[in-house]
């Protein structure tokens, strides 16, 4: 009796563990050594590997991916697919190649990637049904057809900003985006074009929405470029006040009109966080003394004594808090200004307001260059009737008068001026001044600066500041940026007007044009009328001297 036991116990154990074997034999799994290279317009297939851990080879007949369509935004369309597969054996160690791509693309995607997963179901041999997936990326790059050609490539590129970090732009913050180009191929190319991009997440390009200072916007035409040629151009812009905060992505493309994009062009560089753009985000300002601003000062360039002066400004909130009143002042001791401004309707964040001004020139005036200074005072408590926050930042504009009574001469300011190249200076070229003001005083002094006498050899782009404040003993620096005209030889002079604590004056630049290195090409004087003067005195003297000299010595 406990034979016949023992005997049935042994037996329902083995049935169960050959039951179990079976399971582990036939519970074969498959799975992709990685997943695919990312698909664009021009890459439109990649291989890629499946693999198994069965034991044992593995006959699959046949192996069947279901078929995955994209789409985006406007209609476009492709569908996924992957070459049909016969029967095939594989083995733990001879993995199976599988070519994924694309084809019936219809419309145009929007910048971006595009992600999906292809299913793929497989019978064994015993029968047994085997599923698996893999997922595949779309790309679409800012060059429409991907980088293509090989000749034309992104050399560098540099983003910087006026805010506390170059990828996060508040707004209203000046922002430029330095990019050179390189011609490496072994052909010259013709018109060629650098173009910049701020795509939102949905793909859509925001980048006509931003204020450009340079005179070619988003797209600039740096011409002909030889082979092993470089050019470096510049897109500066301002973020606007009611411009959509959110998270973008800025790229840049260089390609040539002439051979077309779809033939030569690349939007690839190691300087982006991502290769093919760059990650920004676009935030409200945070800090609550800078967050209701003044912008875009509209008034003459110049007027003259006894003239009535109209003009505009708006007031920006671009801060994350609404305003219930604003209050603005704008101020001019020399010409007797002292405006204010109320705005009683709700300033909400987001919002703008234009004002209107006018004011009258004093029959007094003298003639030199006043700065017109706005400030803004705000968080409005209408239990006291009072403001309990005001901003940080002064908002000035510069009026020339003319034609009244000259100005007097004036000692001179406590603040020293020294200015010096920091780019070189080549036509055609961007040129960069950078000016540095040292207060010696024991008073702070307010400084408020235009340029003038450039206009024949350039463009001013920018000012890096207008209107600052330089405390006792401290200095600041402005760098000046000009675009130089391409046609531009020997040497040239602009004109530095700074306004001192209301007392305007002018301190003249030379360049020479032509000379490669920076720091070179440069001379600055203050007051430079007169030693120019007393220099040619000196000249004059020197060679009178060596005449008289020699006439004696032939005695």
């Amino acid at each position: 009796m406990n034979i016949a036991k023992t005997f049935i116990l042994f037996a329902v154990s083995f049935l169960a563990l050959a039951l179990v074997s079976s399971a582990l034999v036939s519970a074969t799994t498959l799975s992709f050594s990685a997943t695919p290279s990312d698909l664009t317009l021009r890459q439109n297939s990649s291989t890629i590997e499946l693999r198994t851990d069965s034991v044992s080879d593995l006959t699959i007949s046949p192996l069947i991916f279901t078929p995955a369509t994209l789409t985006a935004a406007g209609g476009a369309s492709l569908t996924l697919k992957v070459d049909p597969s016969t029967s095939f054996v594989i083995t733990s160690t001879t993995p199976k190649s599988i070519r994924v791509f694309f084809d019936a693309v219809s419309g145009v995607f929007p910048f971006g990637t595009y992600s999906t997963t292809l299913n793929a179901t497989g019978t064994e041999a015993n029968g047994t049904v085997i599923t698996t997936s893999v997922p595949v990326k779309f790309v679409q790059s800012f060059c429409k057809s991907g980088s293509v050609g090989g000749n034309l490539t992104l050399d560098r590129i540099d983003i910087s900003s006026t805010g506390d970090k170059d990828e996060e732009w508040r707004l209203l913050d000046s922002v430029d985006v330095e990019v050179r180009v390189e011609n490496n191929g072994n052909n010259d190319l013709d018109d060629v074009q650098v173009e910049l991009a701020l795509f939102d997440d949905a793909g859509q390009n925001w980048v006509s929405d931003l204020d450009f200072s340079s005179s070619d916007d988003e797209q600039v035409n740096v011409g002909n470029l030889n082979d092993g040629d470089k050019e470096t151009v510049n897109f500066r812009f301002k973020v606007p006040a009611d411009f959509e905060t959110g998270n973008y992505k800025l790229a840049v493309k260089v390609y040539s009109d002439d051979t077309g994009e779809s033939n030569e062009c690349d939007d690839n560089s190691n300087d982006l966080s991502d290769t093919t753009f760059e990650r920004i985000s676009v935030e409200n300002e945070d800090e609550d003394e800078k967050t209701i601003v003044v912008d875009e000062i509209r008034l003459p360039e110049q007027t003259t004594c006894k003239e009535i002066v109209t003009g505009t400004f708006k007031v920006f909130n671009i801060g994350d808090e609404d305003q219930d009143q604003v209050l603005i002042t704008m101020k001019n001791a020399e010409l007797g200004l002292n405006k204010e401004f109320v705005i009683r309707q709700n300033l909400d964040k987001g919002d703008e307001d234009t004002l209107d001004f006018a004011f009258d020139v004093p029959a007094t005036a003298r003639d030199g260059t006043y700065s017109i200074v706005f400030k803004t005072f705000y968080d409005y408590d209408d239990g006291d009737d009072s403001y309990d926050q005001e901003s940080e930042d002064e908002f000035s504009t510069t009026l020339k008068v003319i034609g009244c009574s000259p100005a007097p001469s004036e000692e001179v300011s406590d603040v020293s001026i020294d200015a010096k190249l920091t780019s070189d200076a080549l036509p055609g070229q961007e040129l960069k001044v950078t000016v540095t003001f040292r207060n010696d005083g024991t008073e702070d002094a307010r400084i408020s600066l235009s340029a003038e006498g450039y206009e024949s050899w350039g463009d001013l782009a920018s000012i890096s500041r207008r209107s600052f404040t330089v405390g006792a003993g401290d200095e600041q620096e402005v760098t000046f940026t000009f675009d130089v005209n391409a046609d531009v030889s020997g040497s040239e002079s602009f004109l530095i007007t700074p306004t001192i604590n209301g007392k305007q004056e002018s301190q003249e630049v030379e360049v020479d044009f032509g000379t490669s290195g920076t720091g070179s090409g440069f001379d600055f004087s203050r007051g430079s009328s007169l030693i120019w003067i007393i220099g040619i005195i000196n000249v004059v003297l020197i060679v009178l001297i060596i005449v008289v000299a020699v006439k004696l010595s032939r005695r």
